[in-house]
């Protein structure tokens, strides 16, 4: 975990403090880890930090695109590193140089990590689509013109499957030779359940898509849908600033509400109880991480807790 004076902490599994380095820098979003157990941690001075597992900083790289750093980091598979710059995508390789820069100005502040597609050839921020080759912006045509009223976002199942989401239809797509294969959308009967749009979207592995409803001003709405559209699970809510802060391989899904007391529960595609329900302390969440058997959680008041 990092803290806002520039920290970076390791802890055991027991809480026990492991080693502290000073980055010098603020940090942003939540810190990767690559596939060489290299910590990554962005700053809001779009700079990208190397911690080696013992503490040792490796490096430190300094994007020269044009914005902030807004988000934490992910990494792909060949070691590869990308973070959000307000309205683009820094891509930084493993021995910390970069391979390309790009944004459109069309996608305004964000504050959310980039997602990789799942053959790591895309990298997706909001409704944008890169190349991670060389950073090219693509035009897949995947919906009508109309599209970005209805806060389109591009999302990757945990079936490993790519899915482009406008208003309350999650759309499964891949390219194909001469264009884009599209089998049809996966929706629900939304009119008169909810407000707004989704604020968080996914997929199981069984590919159930899931959709969450949650703002400042609504309660929580949670939805999985059948890859035939048949509606899985409704869950509703009297919660407000409610996100995703898990997702287990068995598509077992847990959120958050941060109004008041922050409030945990696991749900699963199949019931409407919880699978487990837990209080913490009032506060904003500054980060989650999913490990085997154990969810993480950091407030912004520097409390983190392991739970089973």
């Amino acid at each position: 975990v990092a803290d806002l004076a520039g920290t970076l902490h390791a802890l055991d599994a027991q809480g026990q403090p492991r080693w502290a380095v000073e980055l010098g820098h603020t940090p942003m979003g939540t810190p990767a880890i690559g596939p060489d157990g290299t910590i990554y941690v962005v700053d809001r001075a779009a700079g990208l930090s190397a911690v080696a597992p013992d503490g040792t900083l490796r490096w430190r790289f300094q994007s020269s695109y044009r914005a902030d750093g807004t988000s934490g980091p992910i990494v792909a598979t060949d070691g590869t590193i990308y973070y959000t710059l307000i309205d683009g995508v820094q891509a930084v390789t493993a021995t910390g140089e970069s391979r390309w820069a790009n944004g459109d100005r069309e996608l305004n502040y964000l504050e959310i990590v980039p997602r990789l597609s799942a053959d790591g050839s895309l990298v997706f921020l909001k409704n944008v689509a890169f190349s991670t080759t060389d950073g090219s912006l693509l035009g897949l045509d995947l919906v009508p013109d109309d599209a970005e009223f209805n806060d389109p976002t591009y999302f990757v199942g945990a079936n490993g499957r790519n899915y482009y989401r406008s208003s309350h239809s999650a759309l499964p797509w891949r390219i194909v030779e001469g264009g884009v294969a599209t089998p049809g959308a996966i929706t629900w009967e939304a009119q008169g359940n909810v407000v707004f749009f989704p604020s968080d979207s996914g997929a199981t592995v069984e590919q159930t898509v899931w959709l969450l409803y949650s703002s400042d001003f609504a309660d929580t709405r949670l939805v999985w849908i059948d890859n035939d559209g048949t509606l899985k699970n409704n869950l509703f809510f009297p919660l407000q600033e409610t996100r995703a802060v898990a997702a287990n391989a068995d598509g077992t899904l847990t959120i958050c509400g941060t109004r008041g007391p922050v409030r945990c529960a696991a749900y699963s595609p199949e019931s409407a109880e919880p699978r487990w329900e837990l209080q913490l302390e009032a506060g904003q969440i500054a980060g989650s991480a999913l490990s085997a058997g154990r969810l993480y959680i950091a407030l912004a008041d520097g409390t983190l807790y392991a739970i089973e």
